[in-house]
Formats: structure tokens, C-alpha cells, sequence
């Protein structure tokens, strides 16, 4: 189903796809009642996928790239990929400083694919409270949004108790 044999993958009736962001496209795409999760008009929708690679390209790759030693080798943190992972929230700080979701006034995909990796940078222990604007934007995100403690907070919660056990002697 999945030459890489990671998750996400899904199986629609023969058709397989793997990449979460792929997936949620595919899974509007087909199944949407409308388009307010990706929107059609291509401005708009422009805005969703460059959201969407901020967090594949700079956001969660910067977070991969300092938790995975961490977590699979028991590596101390790299305070150079801290400093990283700091700016890339400071980016999307400053993102959020003109909207309330990601992009623009309305929830997106985009949204979910962030609201994935900052959960999990706040379970790193990244302190969130340092910028104002992704504080208030993952607090609506938890307020907010249907099923985001048994989607998002329980893995970040898992991830949570991992980290602090490798961590836990320095």
C-alpha cells in the first residue's frame, strides 16, 4: 500500500495514499460538503497550501529534526535546532498576528496540519506562552475544534510522557 511503510496511509475502496497533508486534501476533495476546509477559489486556496508547506517544510521538518534524536536515540538537545524550531514559531506568530487560523478567518486543513505539530512542540516542553498569537490560535484550536482531544491531545500526551522519560537525566 505504502513503499515508505509509514502512517498515515488510508485505503478508499483500492485507492491508496500516504502523507497526512494528502490525505486531508484527498479527504475534502472527495468528501466535502463544501469548500470552507480548502477552498476552490485559487487565491484563497494559494494561502491553505502555503500554510500547509510552512508546516511540512519548515515548522514540523525543524521539530523532527530536533525531537527524533532526542526521542529514538536518548541525544541531548541540539540548542542550534532549538534556536531553529524558536524562529520557524516566531514565523508563524508573526502569521497569526493578522489572522485567526492560519490562513485567514476561517478554519482550514491548514489549521489541522499545525495544530498537529504545535501540540506536539507543546509537549516538547517548547514554551508557546512566548508567543501570544499561537497561544491564543492552539487554546481556540482546543476550544474549538470537534474531536481535538481524542485526535490531537492524546498523541500529544503520549509524546509528552516519551519526552520527559529521555529526557529525564538532564
Amino acid at each position: 500500500m505504502n513503499p515508505m511503510h509509514t502512517v498515515p496511509t488510508i485505503d478508499d475502496n483500492g485507492f491508496y495514499l500516504w502523507e497526512s497533508r494528502a490525505i486531508m486534501q484527498y479527504l475534502v476533495d472527495q468528501y466535502g460538503k463544501d469548500d470552507s476546509l480548502s477552498p476552490s477559489v485559487p487565491k484563497l486556496a494559494a494561502i491553505v497550501n502555503q500554510q500547509l508547506y510552512f508546516d511540512a517544510c519548515t515548522l514540523n521538518a525543524r521539530l523532527y529534526e530536533y525531537m527524533l534524536p532526542i526521542m529514538m536515540r536518548s541525544a541531548k538537545p541540539n540548542m542550534e535546532v532549538h534556536a531553529k524550531v524558536e524562529e520557524a514559531l516566531g514565523v508563524f506568530d508573526t502569521i497569526l498576528s493578522k489572522n485567526k487560523w492560519a490562513a485567514g478567518d476561517n478554519l482550514t486543513i491548514a489549521d489541522f496540519a499545525l495544530m498537529s505539530t504545535v501540540s506536539t512542540l507543546e509537549a516538547i516542553m517548547f514554551d508557546i506562552k512566548k508567543y501570544p498569537n499561537v497561544e491564543n490560535w492552539l487554546n481556540s484550536c482546543k476550544r474549538d475544534v470537534t474531536h481535538f482531544e481524542e485526535t490531537i491531545q492524546k498523541g500529544s500526551d503520549w509524546i509528552h510522557d516519551y519526552y520527559l522519560n529521555k529526557t529525564k537525566d538532564y
